[in-house]
């Protein structure tokens, strides 16, 4: 779970983001520069301990060049990066109203069966990005609504420095990029239970008192 590639870069940009509030907002330079130590050092670590990383990136060069005979190929990024294609390509011919949540596994098992993805097809992969898989199911207006959903909120978070708010809806954001989360019920109860309270919170701190 440490190796986790969307959670590191999800830990890795809201660290980035403390590191440029702590030192230019602060002005604690010393501090800062002990984390950009701390950092460097970690990511040293992280890229020489843990071999799926450079793995990632050597599939990320290859992704490009693999044809659809081989889009069936063991490694999660390319499975990715074709699932990602398959998802538009039932998305450019229903991009407005969508598929139906219910009918969303079936159009995308006729893509991979299409372009020969068998692993796809065997384990009836969902879209493994959030945002698509939302597009699909509900259309444009429903992805409209899961934006807005995480980034009025984040908007309101930044406003009030509210970064509980800001960091937690910030992972999920990046989360969602990589995973259908709102499709496990592990991934719905957790993001509804933080969801709930975080945002209340704010809307409860944001709102006017009476007169």
């Amino acid at each position: 779970m440490l190796q986790s590639r969307a959670g590191i870069l999800g830990f890795g940009l809201l660290i980035t983001g403390w590191l440029f509030f702590l030192t230019f907002v602060k002005r604690k330079y010393i501090l800062g520069l002990g984390v950009i130590v701390a950092i460097s050092g970690f990511i040293l670590f992280v890229f020489t301990q843990f071999n799926r990383l450079a793995y990632t990136a050597k599939s990320l060069e290859n992704s490009v060049n693999i044809g659809i005979n081989d889009s069936n190929k063991i490694d999660g990024t390319n499975i990715r990066f074709w699932i990602w294609k398959s998802a538009f390509s039932v998305i450019e011919n229903h991009p407005i109203i969508g598929v139906g949540t219910g009918d969303v596994r079936d159009e995308l098992q006729k893509q991979y069966e299409k372009r020969g993805m068998s692993q796809a097809v065997i384990f009836r992969y969902n879209a493994h990005n959030q945002y698509l898989e939302t597009w699909l199911g509900t259309g444009i207006f429903g992805l409209f609504a899961l934006l807005a959903m995480l980034f009025v909120p984040l908007w309101m978070g930044v406003k009030k420095r509210d970064w509980l708010v800001v960091g937690f809806l910030s992972l999920c954001s990046m989360s969602f990029m990589f995973e259908s989360m709102l499709n496990s019920i592990a991934g719905v109860g957790f993001f509804a239970i933080f969801y709930t309270i975080l945002v209340s919170n704010l809307a409860v701190n944001n709102a006017k008192p009476l007169s």
